[in-house]
């Protein structure tokens, strides 16, 4: 128990830690939140979905992208890439 107990720990404080300069750096206005990264948070908006279906009525699990459709992580040409003018907008 004591393993276990010392790794939820450290785990939980991690993701503490990781939470907070996330949150610092929401703060600082570098970042306008928007919509789900289909790139980044495909699995999140399929739960999102799952939610809603649920709340609906649907009972469906919505398929999720096929992984040779998706770009991976660092692949590809940004559509956004980041600019002061972008910034300003």
């Amino acid at each position: 128990f004591a393993a276990t107990r010392d790794f939820w720990i450290d785990i939980n404080n991690e993701d503490i830690d990781i939470v907070e300069r996330n949150q610092r750096g929401l703060s600082q206005g570098a970042y306008t939140p928007g919509r789900l990264s289909p790139r980044f948070e495909e699995p999140l908006h399929r739960f999102y979905n799952m939610l809603a279906d649920h709340m609906t009525g649907t009972r469906r699990i919505p398929n999720g992208d096929e992984s040779d459709k998706v770009p991976s992580y660092g692949e590809g040409t940004n559509p956004h890439p980041w600019t002061k003018e972008t910034r300003k907008s």
